[in-house]
C-alpha cells in the first residue's frame, strides 16, 4: 500500500507539471492522464499504475471515473481479464486523483489506455484523455525442458509429456508465440526416429510449450535425448536449447 501510495504521489507531480486545465464544462472534470512508465516488456506481468488528475471542485456525481484499455487487465479484477474498470476519485496530498493498476498483455505493440468521468448521459465517445505505453518484446534468454517421467517402453508402448519453459533475462515470462523445434537424438547424436504427437511449439501465456513422444523400437536401457531449441523470427535455430532424457525401459 505504501508503494501505491508513493506511484500515484510521483505521478500526481507529473500530472500538474504537464497538464492544463480545460475551461470548459464538464470536460474541466478530468485534465489529464499518465501513466508511471512510458515503456515496459510485454510479459503479462508487470504493472503499470495510470493516474488521472480531477478537478478538486467535482462535485460527488463527477468523480467516478471510467478507465478502459486495448490490451492487458486491470489489477483489481485480473482473473476475468476486465479491460474497464470504474473508479472512484480520492484526494491524496490535496489533490483529487483516480487511480488504475494495469497489468500489461503478452503482445508487442502499443497499450492505449484511457478515461472519461462516468457522467449520467455522457455519449461513449465525449470527454475521453488517452496515454499510450510502448509494449515492446520480453525476449527469451535461455529455456529448460523437463520430461513427465524418466522412463518409456520401447517400439510406441508408451508416451512420455515433454514441457519447456522459456524465461526473460530476468527469469520471468516472454511474449506470446516464440517457436521453438523439438527433435529426439541418441547418445551417438544420431536421431531417434521416434514419433512426437500434439506438439504445441508456440509460447503460450505461460510462456510454455510441449510435446508428446513415443520412441522407436530399442532395447532396455537405450538412453534418448530429446532437445528443445528456440527459433528465430527465421525459423532458424538459435543457440538457446535445452534437452531432457528418458530410458527404454520395457
Amino acid at each position: 500500500m505504501n508503494n501505491l501510495i508513493f506511484r500515484i504521489v510521483i505521478a500526481f507531480f507529473l500530472v500538474t507539471a504537464g497538464c492544463k486545465k480545460k475551461d470548459d464544462t464538464p470536460k474541466n472534470v478530468i485534465f489529464c492522464l499518465t501513466a508511471d512508465s512510458s515503456a515496459v516488456r510485454a510479459d503479462g506481468t508487470t504493472t503499470i499504475h495510470i493516474t488521472c488528475l480531477l478537478n478538486g471542485e467535482a462535485t460527488a456525481d463527477r468523480r467516478n471515473i471510467l478507465f478502459k484499455l486495448n490490451g492487458g487487465m486491470f489489477a483489481a479484477n485480473p482473473v476475468v481479464s476486465d479491460t474497464t474498470l470504474l473508479q472512484a476519485a480520492g484526494f491524496i496530498n490535496n489533490a483529487l486523483v483516480a487511480t488504475a493498476a494495469v497489468i500489461v498483455p503478452q503482445t508487442p505493440g502499443s497499450l492505449i489506455v484511457s478515461a472519461q468521468p462516468a457522467l449520467p448521459g455522457l455519449p461513449n465517445t465525449t470527454y475521453i484523455i488517452k496515454d499510450t505505453i510502448t509494449l515492446y518484446p520480453s525476449v527469451p534468454a535461455f529455456l529448460k525442458l523437463a520430461a513427465g517421467n524418466s522412463g518409456i517402453n520401447s517400439n510406441a508402448g508408451s508416451e512420455v509429456t515433454f514441457t519447456g519453459t522459456l524465461f526473460n533475462a530476468d527469469t520471468g515470462k516472454v511474449s506470446l508465440n516464440y517457436q521453438v523445434k523439438f527433435e529426439d537424438l541418441l547418445d551417438n547424436q544420431g536421431s531417434a526416429g521416434g514419433m512426437f504427437r500434439a506438439t504445441d511449439s508456440l509460447s503460450n501465456a505461460s510462456s510454455q510449450v510441449s510435446t508428446i513422444y513415443a520412441a522407436g523400437a530399442y532395447p532396455v536401457g537405450t538412453r534418448i535425448h530429446i532437445r528443445c531449441t528456440l527459433l528465430d523470427s527465421l525459423g532458424n535455430k538459435t543457440p538457446k536449447t535445452d534437452s531432457a532424457y528418458i530410458y527404454i525401459n520395457k
